[in-house]
């Protein structure tokens, strides 16, 4: 039976995504350059008022490990525009783009009352949020991020009767610009094109109807690859310098501890017992175990709703992280 909140939603829900865009925005705008900039937004901003696009690269060289596509787009935000205020206002953009993404892409692989529930999530992420208000890459590579998942579901599921080819496909092109993008916004892209790669390869192992894709999908990684082959030189010259990609403030660490570091800052948690490449095998297994238990007890075209919810729930984990940590040091 049909709960009679469920055809409100329906029929104003265009109007219920608006209320969610004007919640969002006034939590990012609110006082918006109250606080002064801080020494990364300065960093950044020194850096993209360098001449474009070389005196860019070159800083980025000498100072940085990122890559260029923020700070070329800030370095024309930052000529029009110029004050503090403006200057954040571009990441507030950003931010407020995610909002509608979320809900599209809700809408798409599972109906409107999730959509809106991915849009309230969005705009309320206290997380998001603060990056929002903040002279940095941090909202373009979500927004980039979430096309580029969305688009990699798309490729191995898509709609039924739908024809594939693969060079008209929208979808193949969206995956094509989506991973470029994402990697020449920040180096941590690089992971989620990694995690799609396996999403695609596990999906060809657990269903055979998706091993037609095997040569599209190379197609277009061979074709993010030559998008961002251009970049790797400049890439390889960052990593020789361990002070750009450490700072000058932390003391010289291994590649390894660096990646564990880095893994560290993503996930914001600080691991029960020190140890987050234990905690990463453990959510992976747990991930395979899903996976695994779905295509036993579920013979689905496509990744089913329970496998699906399962895995989303995963990172619900993290709110029982400070327990765990407290339990495990106590």
């Amino acid at each position: 039976m049909e709960q009679p909140w469920h055809g409100l939603v329906h029929r104003h829900s265009r109007l219920l995504l608006t209320a969610i865009l004007l919640i969002g925005a006034a939590f990012r705008l609110y006082r918006l350059d109250t606080f002064s900039i801080w020494r990364d937004e300065a960093q950044t901003i020194f850096l993209a008022r360098h001449a474009f696009p070389t005196g860019i690269v070159q800083a980025l060289i000498r100072a940085d490990v990122s890559p260029p596509l923020y700070y070329f787009i800030l370095h024309f935000w930052d000529q029009t525009f110029g004050s503090d205020w403006w200057l954040r206002f571009l990441s507030v953009l950003f931010g407020m783009a995610a909002i509608p993404l979320l809900y599209w892409v809700g809408e798409r692989l599972f109906d409107r009352d999730v959509a809106l529930l991915a849009a309230l999530a969005g705009a309320l992420s206290p997380h998001h949020i603060v990056v929002s208000r903040t002279v940095r890459m941090y909202t373009i590579l979500p927004l980039i991020s979430l096309l580029a998942l969305y688009f990699t579901y798309r490729f191995a599921t898509p709609p039924a009767g739908a024809e594939r080819r693969f060079l008209r496909d929208w979808t193949w092109w969206g995956i094509v610009l989506s991973f470029a993008l994402v990697l020449y916004t920040h180096n941590v892209g690089a992971f989620l094109v990694l995690s799609a790669n396996a999403f695609i390869v596990g999906e060809m192992v657990w269903r055979k109807e998706t091993r037609k894709l095997l040569w599209p999908w190379i197609a277009s990684q061979l074709c993010v690859l030559l998008l961002y082959s251009p970049w790797v030189p400049v890439l390889v010259q960052q990593l020789r310098s361990q002070g750009a990609v450490m700072g000058p403030w932390l003391p010289r660490q291994s590649r390894l501890s660096n990646m564990l570091r880095l893994f560290n800052e993503l996930t914001g948690l600080a691991w029960p017992g020190g140890r987050p490449w234990l905690w990463m095998v453990v959510c992976l297994l747990g991930v395979l175990s899903i996976r695994s238990v779905d295509r036993l007890w579920l013979s689905t075209s496509g990744p089913s709703p329970r496998s699906t919810s399962s895995c989303c729930a995963l990172p619900a984990l993290s709110f029982l992280q400070p327990w765990l940590h407290h339990q495990l040091s106590a």
